[in-house]
């Protein structure tokens, strides 16, 4: 992904979690069951939205994934984004796994390349 188009999902994203009209449930999403279901259902459009302007998403659904896995695991994902579908779940999971970033390892891949000497007046 070329860097502005991070920036753009970034924003996008900071924009989901901080700027809502559901912005204050979602500061304390786990006082509620309630919460937990908006934040979830927050993080899905914006994983979603994400993935479509990433042009991972189009409008035709055309492949088909298939494999098996443990009930208690797809139940515990289920529970955890608010989905009731295993194809939503895999299309989530599957959209969270392909824009995830390389931050960590970019950040210990700098580490030492900023010099001691450099005032950043903090």
């Amino acid at each position: 992904m070329s860097p502005n188009l991070l920036d753009v999902l970034s924003n996008k994203t900071y924009y989901l979690y901080n700027e809502s009209e559901d912005s204050i449930v979602m500061r304390d999403p786990m006082s509620t069951v309630e919460g937990s279901k908006t934040l979830a259902t927050l993080r899905n459009r914006a994983t979603l939205e994400s993935a479509r302007a990433a042009g991972l998403l189009g409008d035709a659904k055309d492949a088909r994934v298939a494999g098996r896995v443990s009930s208690a695991l797809v139940a515990a994902a289920k529970r955890r984004a608010g989905l009731s579908s295993d194809t939503d779940v895999i299309e989530i999971a599957l959209a969270r796994l392909a824009l995830e970033d390389d931050f960590g390892a970019r950040l210990v891949r700098n580490k030492g390349s900023v010099p001691r000497e450099l005032n950043i007046e903090i």
